[in-house]
C-alpha cells in the first residue's frame, strides 16, 4: 500500500525519485576527483626521494653501504638493484639482448600490480627463475628456458611471470628480466649494486640527505636529491583532498537533509490522508510501515535511477580526467557507489522516525483536521 501511495502521484513521485537521482549522481560524478588527485598529486609508491648510483653503470656499490644507510634513523626504506646490461639471451630459437636486474622483497611487491601470468614468489624464492617484462617483441610464456650468454658462459633461466609493463623497461629492442638478488650473483657473480634507491621518514630535511651522501667519501657515484620535489608533491595532494573530500562532504550532508526535509514535507502534507486511514482502522504499526514503504520506494527509484545516469557521468569524466591523461582503465567505483546507496537508504529510513513518532502523539481528530 505504501508502494502504491508513492506512485499514485505521478508528479510528486517524479519529483522526489529526481532528488535522490541528482544527489547520487553528483556524488558519484565528483568521487571522480579523487582519482584524479591521487594520479596527479601522489609520486608512485616506489618513487625515490634520493638515488644513488654508479658512476661507471657497474656494480660498484658495495652491499655494505646500503646495510649502513639502512641503520639511519630517518631512512624510511632503501632497496638497491643489480645491473646487467646487453646480455645476449635466446630461446626459441630466437635471439636479442636483455637487460638482467636483481629485485628485492619491496620491489617484488610493488611488481605484482602488474603481473599478468605466473608468480612473483617463485621468483622470490628460488634460483634461476625470471620476470619477463612483455613488450611484444619477442613470445615467451610461463615456463620457457632462456638462455643467457654472461661472461662467456651459458646460464638457463626459467620465465616464472610476466609483467604487462616496468618503468625500467626504457630501452627499445632491449628485453627486460628480473631476478631475485640471489639469482643475479649466482648468473654474473657480482655482489655489489649498480643503484640504490632511499625513501625517508616524512619529517626528512636536506641535512638528512647530505648525512647519507657523506657516507661516500670515496667517490665513484652520482647523486640524484627529489627530496623536495616529492615534498611538494604530497603537500599539494594534502591540500586539495581537504578541497576534494570537504566538497564530497558537502554534498553528502545536502543529501542528508534534503531527504529528511523532503520526507518530512511529504508526511506533512498527507497529514489527513493519513488520519483518514487510522480513522478506518489502520494501526499506529501499520501506519508507519506504510510510510517506510512509501519512503522506500522513493529512495530505491533514485538509487535505481542514480546508477543508470551516475555510472555513465562518472565514466565520461573519469575517461576524459585519467585514462586519456595517465592511461588507467575505467571500473565500477563499487566504494563510492555502496557509501552514498547507503547513505540514502539509511537516511530515507530515519527520516520517517521524527513524523512517525508525531503522528503516534496525535489523535485521530487532530490528523484528519491538520492543515
Amino acid at each position: 500500500m505504501g508502494i502504491h501511495h508513492a506512485k499514485a502521484k505521478k508528479r510528486n513521485y517524479i519529483l522526489m525519485t529526481g532528488a535522490f537521482t541528482i544527489c547520487i549522481t553528483l556524488f558519484l560524478t565528483f568521487s571522480t576527483l579523487v582519482d584524479f588527485m591521487q594520479n596527479a598529486f601522489v609520486p608512485p609508491v616506489y618513487t625515490p626521494e634520493l638515488s644513488i648510483a654508479s658512476e661507471t653503470n657497474t656494480c660498484s656499490i658495495e652491499s655494505e653501504m646500503l646495510a649502513q644507510i639502512k641503520k639511519n634513523d630517518d631512512v624510511k626504506r632503501a632497496y638497491g638493484r643489480m645491473f646487467a646490461y646487453d646480455v645476449p639471451s635466446e630461446n626459441s630459437g630466437k635471439s636479442y639482448n636483455a637487460n638482467l636486474i636483481s629485485y628485492e622483497e619491496n620491489q617484488f611487491q610493488w611488481a605484482a600490480d602488474s603481473l599478468v601470468a605466473g608468480s612473483i614468489e617463485t621468483v622470490m624464492q628460488q634460483e634461476n627463475q625470471v620476470l619477463f617484462v612483455q613488450t611484444g617483441n619477442v613470445n615467451v610464456q610461463v615456463g620457457d628456458k632462456i638462455t643467457l650468454s654472461i661472461n662467456n658462459t651459458k646460464k638457463t633461466v626459467t620465465v616464472a611471470g610476466i609483467l604487462s609493463d616496468s618503468p625500467l623497461a626504457r630501452v627499445k629492442g632491449t628485453e627486460t628480466f628480473f631476478c631475485s638478488e640471489a639469482t643475479f650473483t649466482a648468473l654474473t657473480g657480482e655482489t655489489g649494486y649498480t643503484i640504490i634507491d632511499i625513501q625517508f621518514e616524512n619529517n626528512a630535511s636536506s641535512e638528512d640527505v647530505n648525512a647519507i651522501k657523506n657516507i661516500f667519501t670515496n667517490g665513484g657515484v652520482i647523486f640524484s636529491d627529489s627530496l623536495s620535489q616529492v615534498q611538494q608533491q604530497r603537500n599539494l595532494y594534502y591540500t586539495f583532498a581537504v578541497l576534494v573530500y570537504g566538497f564530497l562532504s558537502i554534498i553528502v550532508a545536502i543529501t542528508i537533509f534534503h531527504i529528511m526535509n523532503t520526507i518530512n514535507l511529504g508526511v506533512a502534507a498527507k497529514m489527513k490522508e493519513y488520519g483518514s486511514m487510522r480513522a478506518i482502522g489502520m494501526s499506529n504499526r501499520q501506519l508507519i510501515k506504510m510510510i517506510i514503504a512509501e519512503a522506500g520506494t522513493y529512495a530505491i527509484s533514485g538509487v535505481i535511477w542514480g546508477c543508470i545516469i551516475g555510472l555513465p557521468m562518472h565514466w565520461v569524466i573519469y575517461v576524459s580526467l585519467i585514462t586519456n591523461i595517465w592511461g588507467t582503465a575505467w571500473s565500477v567505483p563499487f566504494i563510492p557507489l555502496i557509501l552514498i546507496i547507503a547513505i540514502v537508504l539509511l537516511t530515507s529510513l530515519l527520516a520517517v522516525k521524527g513524523p512517525a513518532k508525531r503522528l503516534q502523539r496525535m489523535s485521530i481528530v487532530e490528523n484528519i483536521s491538520a492543515q
